[in-house]
């Protein structure tokens, strides 16, 4: 920690999330999925079913540190940040006590706030033992469980703490844990730093070079601006706290979505949808974790790839309910837009002489600019214009499946009366065709129809009117198409929402949809409580008096925040699930933006463990990061690792 570290500083305790261990990389990816969800059985079952091969370890088991050197930061992790299991964890029966069927007990973690609980292991540990004992017992005796060792005889599990908290070497080591806790969060200088008045000039003026440095890295990782150009290399680190806030709300969606890279490289975002908050300041969060690098697009290779994503930035799958992700559509205006231009410039390079073959290829594209292709081209743009207003909506982070139910049921409405009036509404699109074809100097016309057609349809039209044959070959076809997709990708979700109607709906009194969704989402629920719950929800829960006004609850985030969750905690559950199904993956698509920008060409051997550190901090620059900051976590790095660490945050 020599030269860097802050002598004088006093800092609050910070919190320091795990990012020193090596993860060892699973690669997957899928094809197009558009919403799925799970409960958390399921999850549960899948991950204890193959955890080495699709899941990997808890990072911050306590067993993975036993007998080994440990860093300042893994001391820290053990002892401030150690795995402890949540309170609805299913402890295992070991070998050990499998005659009595005794397992481990939570209340004990109160009991012995020195006690942590290996998952790998399936025993227990004292952290402070195992981080500093060396020795132990009468005659400096070698150490056994509870520090080199994991404890699993919970017979004489009570006996052994006591005994354990009374060892000479346990209060040595606690005493240890302190005064290195307190150096290491500033909260008093190291002994060398008192004894060496030189020393901390020396430290002040070296911090005193370092922030400019710092400050122009944070400046152009804030505005993604390249550092080095064509040797953008190293890692740089920035955690933020959404895996705490992920893990706190206890019900989570992730989102995903894959693109290529400038080093055609498949980039797999991961985003998460979750809650925070509580009482009537309840809100919808969507926020970034990583990219994730993949090789494959299968769904099992998918699958691995956004768990391993997930627990390698601490997010705990078992609170898992949601997944969604899309494939991305090209906008058609931008072209329509730029449509004269286009041939414009086809026309000019196909009279080019420079013999590599532009011209020619020019010239077909030209030549492919025919009447059915025009058309179409106005056929899309206005069916994606009915389009528009269901894809702004989606780009919401507060809109949940209930409200986009309702907008899909209102756009295919709309295009169900276009298709009925379609006569009408093709002779607009038709002159607009027309307008395009008179740029071109040519006519629309019908093709040529034979008596057996082998590469298109004949289609039976009463005249040779083309207005009458693209209404028929082109729009007809389109818009009917374009409403079963719609149908396909959104209102297929009626299923999975006729039990969370029942919330809201309080004029049907059965409840079989309602308890489909109990059994899928909370199997471990009693169905005749959450039944009773929910009519008392129905009475009381659904209307919130204003004044003397009624406001009746439009969607499941106004919902929430009007239900108490001690008095309804079932309802309550279903509804954070219900805000927390992925409707759309808008936040992924503009990860997206920001990867363009930061790996360009001239930074195309830029490796993941930078390029996540720079998307992070240009997608969280609202976060303030001061040099100083930066400073205080160099300091705590080994000489030859200090490189490892550019710019880190913990959000509070």
């Amino acid at each position: 920690m020599e030269n860097l570290s802050n002598p004088n500083k006093k800092t609050k305790k910070c919190v320091i999330t795990n990012y020193f261990t090596q993860v060892t990389d699973v690669r997957g990816a899928s094809s197009e999925i558009v919403t799925q969800t799970h409960p958390v059985s399921e999850l549960s079952s899948a991950q204890n079913t193959d955890r080495n091969q699709v899941i990997e370890p808890r990072n911050n088991d306590v067993s993975l540190f036993v007998n080994c050197s440990l860093t300042d930061e893994e001391k820290h992790l053990i002892l401030v940040k150690p795995w402890i299991p949540p309170t609805t964890y299913a402890f295992p029966i070991t070998e050990q006590n499998k005659k009595r069927k005794l397992i481990f007990q939570y209340k004990w973690f109160t009991t012995y706030n020195w006690l942590v609980y290996s998952e790998l292991q399936e025993g227990a540990f004292c952290k402070f033992c195992m981080v500093f004992a060396t020795t132990g017992g009468v005659g400096q005796q070698k150490l056994g469980a509870l520090t080199l060792t994991a404890f699993k005889n919970w017979k004489k599990a009570k006996e052994v703490f006591n005994d354990h908290l009374n060892y000479d070497y346990h209060k040595l080591s606690v005493a240890k844990a302190e005064g290195f806790l307190n150096i290491y969060c500033n909260k008093k200088p190291s002994i060398i730093n008192a004894l060496d008045d030189d020393r901390v000039k020396i430290i002040k003026q070296n911090r005193e070079r370092l922030i400019p440095i710092i400050e122009c890295i944070l400046l152009c990782g804030y505005q993604e601006i390249p550092l080095r150009g064509s040797n953008d290399f190293g890692p740089i680190n920035f955690k933020t706290s959404t895996h705490n806030e992920v893990n706190k709300s206890q019900c989570f969606s992730v989102m995903a979505d894959e693109t290529t890279d400038v080093s055609v490289s498949e980039q797999l975002t991961i985003c998460v949808r979750y809650l925070s908050g509580t009482g009537s300041n309840i809100e919808i969060n969507e926020d970034f974790l990583k990219f994730y690098e993949i090789s494959s697009l299968t769904g099992n290779d998918l699958a691995s790839a956004i768990l391993n994503g997930l627990n390698s930035c601490g997010v705990d799958c078992d609170f898992l309910f949601g997944q969604g992700w899309v494939q991305r559509y090209d906008a058609i205006n931008d072209f329509i837009e730029l449509f004269p231009c286009v041939v414009t410039a086809l026309n000019n390079i196909s009279e080019w002489n420079d013999g590599s073959g532009t011209s020619t290829d020019a010239s077909i594209l030209l030549n492919a600019i025919d009447s059915e292709f025009l058309v179409a081209l106005q056929v899309i743009k206005v069916l994606f214009s009915f389009g528009l207003p269901l894809c702004k909506q989606l780009q919401k982070k507060n809109i949940d499946l209930r409200e986009m139910i309702s907008l899909a049921n209102i756009s295919i409405k709309v295009l169900e009366n276009l298709r009925e009036n379609v006569d009408h509404e093709f002779k607009k699109i038709f002159k607009e065709a027309q307008r395009l074809a008179e740029m071109l100097d040519f006519e629309i016309s019908v093709k040529r129809l034979a008596n057996r057609q082998k590469h298109r349809s004949n289609y039976i039209i009463s005249s040779d009117d083309p207005e009458d044959y693209y209404r028929v070959s082109i729009c007809i076809p389109f818009i009917e198409s374009f409403i079963y997709q719609l149908n396909e990708r959104f209102l297929a979700h009626q299923n999975i929402f006729k039990g969370f109607q029942c919330l809201f709906d309080d004029t049907n009194s059965d409840h079989t949809d309602f308890e489909t969704l109990v059994s899928f989402y909370l199997p471990q629920i009693d169905l005749t409580t959450a039944i009773c719950e929910l009519q008392i929800w129905k009475q009381k829960g659904k209307c919130v008096a204003v004044g003397s006004d009624e406001v009746i609850t439009s969607n499941a985030l106004d919902a929430i925040k009007h239900c108490d969750p001690i008095i309804f905690p079932n309802i309550f559950t279903l509804l954070k699930i219900l805000c927390t199904l992925p409707v759309s993956t808008a936040t992924p698509e503009r990860t997206f933006s920001s990867l363009k920008r930061v790996k360009t060409y001239l930074r195309n051997s830029m490796k993941e463990d930078r390029l996540n550190g720079l998307v992070l901090l240009s997608y969280y620059r609202n976060i303030e990061i001061t040099p100083e900051e930066v400073l205080d976590e160099l300091a705590k790095k080994k000489r030859k690792n200090r490189s490892d660490i550019i710019t880190y945050k913990t959000l509070k």
